[in-house]
């Protein structure tokens, strides 16, 4: 979840823990417009947030207290009598605390000055003995992993283009940007609903409730990018082909194009609603799969949006184009 998750553990530390009361701490730089006259800390939910000057930068740390226990550590190799180990830091950086900084970034911008957290780029971990006060070890986290893209003269020119031939792409593209950044931060939820906008946007007809999920089915370019997205993720990311085929028996589906419109649709109104949204916000890997899906359909729809633009395709051969394309994945999916 968090890229490399191990951070070296020593021999000697393994030898001195049976079982230890650490404090656990996770900081990172904190960015707005606001001033501190002195140091600020708060307990929240058995949490201890500061908010604080180092180093001529304002810095927000969050900690909370738990167990070190030999369970907690994987041996990593084994060479005669030399030994070294790893410690997964899953248990430590949970979703809660991912959350605090994610929630202080999103409500703190209404009326304390808050622009940005930084947890995305970097968090510093550190666990420190309770009862001796004494730092035991600390690493640099970076949460973000996304491969970066290359900008040249010649693709850069093209991006300048788009305006001209593609007017229609900006509010899709828009929701798609914002999603991703969403997606970035691991907050499934808001990730969700900005990647289910440009499928309102763009297929839904300005309709809504069981109308627009009628739409959805009767759109061949939407059945296209859904198609073309169980074939991708089934050749390329087979554990999140087999989630999403789990998605569907659950709800005692077939893996098609209208039991996927019908369990995107479905997710859409649970996230809209107040106590079962409340559900996935207490553990956001519930929306994990199906909000690497639904971006990848959405990837799709905003590649076709320029790959069939209205100044170079007719309708007719755009009609034709899909229709065979969605007819040569029913045959490889085995849906015809």
């Amino acid at each position: 979840m968090f890229g490399n998750k191990f951070i070296n553990f020593t021999l000697e530390y393994l030898n001195q823990i049976g079982y230890m009361n650490i404090i656990f701490t996770a900081k990172t730089i904190i960015d707005g417009n606001f001033a501190l006259k002195e140091p600020v800390q708060i307990l929240y939910c058995l949490h201890k947030i500061s908010l604080y000057l180092e180093g001529g930068m304002y810095m927000l740390s969050v900690s909370k207290e738990i167990s070190i226990e030999h369970s907690d550590l994987v041996e990593l190799s084994k060479n005669g009598e030399n030994k070294s180990f790893t410690m997964n830091v899953d248990k430590y950086l949970d979703s809660r605390m991912l959350d605090i900084f994610r929630n202080i970034e999103v409500y703190g911008g209404f009326q304390h000055g808050i622009m940005k957290v930084y947890y995305n780029e970097y968090l510093d971990l550190s666990w420190t003995d309770k009862a001796k006060n004494e730092l035991l070890f600390s690493m640099r986290k970076s949460l973000n992993k996304q491969k970066k893209v290359l900008i040249t003269s010649d693709n850069f020119s093209k991006l300048m283009l788009d305006k001209t031939f593609i007017p229609e792409a900006k509010v899709p593209y828009n929701f798609f940007r914002e999603a991703n950044s969403y997606l970035d931060k691991l907050d499934y939820i808001s990730a969700y609903i900005h990647f289910y906008m440009i499928l309102e946007y763009c297929f839904a007809k300005g309709k809504f409730s069981g109308e627009q999920k009628q739409n959805f089915k009767k759109s061949n370019m939407l059945k296209y990018a859904v198609l073309s997205t169980i074939s991708m993720i089934k050749e390329r990311n087979y554990d999140l082909y087999l989630e999403i085929k789990q998605e569907c028996t659950d709800k005692h589906k077939e893996l098609n194009f209208d039991s996927l419109i019908d369990i995107m649709y479905c997710y859409r109104g649970e996230l809209s609603h107040a106590t079962k949204r409340a559900v996935y916000e207490e553990k956001q890997e519930l929306v994990k799969p199906i909000t690497l899906f639904i971006s990848s359909v959405c990837f799709s729809v905003c590649g076709n949006i320029k790959v069939y633009c209205d100044k170079f395709v007719s309708e007719d051969t755009r009609k034709r184009r899909v229709n065979d394309h969605i007819q040569e994945l029913e045959k490889r999916l085995g849906l015809e």
